[in-house]
Order: structure tokens, then C-alpha cells, then sequence
């Protein structure tokens, strides 16, 4: 029952992370930890996400550059989009599916641990 109370008051406990994400070693430190406040707020069916950078500043405690560069990065990566809005808050979506290539996915699906592989996808 007090579990069940915990649950209640803080909503859902997790937030999804793309294991591809986690796993490209492309990715910064600093850029995943973006990714996951995204995916924190995201809506889990759509992806999207409507975050200001002051609050994932808050939030995270890193700077606004640091925050801007990730968010670059991400892009260019394609692990989210991101749309300008009016005002201080922009539209973001995630999910490694946003990328033109699959190959990142199947690398690290054909690549998996389990399978003998590392499950990790190189640097290019």
C-alpha cells in the first residue's frame, strides 16, 4: 500500500530512454543527459516534448552553451527534432526512428550483448 501512495503522488517513476541513444558512443555525456529530461517530458506516444532551456538549466545544473551544443548535436544526430516556438519554451521530439538510416538501430540490434556482440555503435 505505501508503494501503491509513492506511485500515486509521484505519477509514473521512469522515464524512457532509447537504448540506441544510450549505447552510440556519439554521444556526450552532457547531450544524454538532454535527451533524457526530453524523454522525460515527452509524451510517450508522441514523442514531443515542450521544454524551455532555462528550466532544463535548472534542472540539470549545466550551462545554457553546454544545453545549446547537445541540442545540436542531438539534432544533427537525429535524435530529435526541434521546432522554435514564440516565446521561451520550443517544441522538441525524440526517438532514435527520426533518423534517416537505420542503421544505428540494426547495428546495435545485430550487435546486441546477448547475441556475442558489444551492442555498441562505433564513432564514425
Amino acid at each position: 500500500m505505501k508503494t501503491e501512495a509513492i506511485l500515486k503522488r509521484r505519477g509514473l517513476p521512469f522515464a524512457a530512454v532509447d537504448h540506441v541513444v544510450i549505447d552510440d558512443e556519439r554521444v556526450t555525456a552532457t547531450a544524454l543527459l538532454i535527451y533524457v529530461i526530453l524523454c522525460r517530458h515527452a509524451n510517450w506516444t508522441t514523442g514531443v516534448a515542450f521544454l524551455s532551456v532555462s528550466l532544463m538549466q535548472r534542472r540539470l545544473k549545466i550551462r545554457r552553451h553546454a544545453i545549446t551544443k547537445a541540442i545540436i548535436d542531438l539534432k544533427s544526430l537525429r535524435y530529435l527534432t526541434l521546432e522554435r516556438r514564440p516565446g521561451w519554451v520550443n517544441l522538441y521530439t525524440v526517438g532514435p526512428e527520426l533518423s534517416t538510416t537505420s542503421s544505428a538501430v540494426e547495428l546495435v540490434q545485430n550487435d546486441h550483448p546477448f547475441r556475442g556482440g558489444t551492442g555498441v555503435v562505433p564513432r564514425r
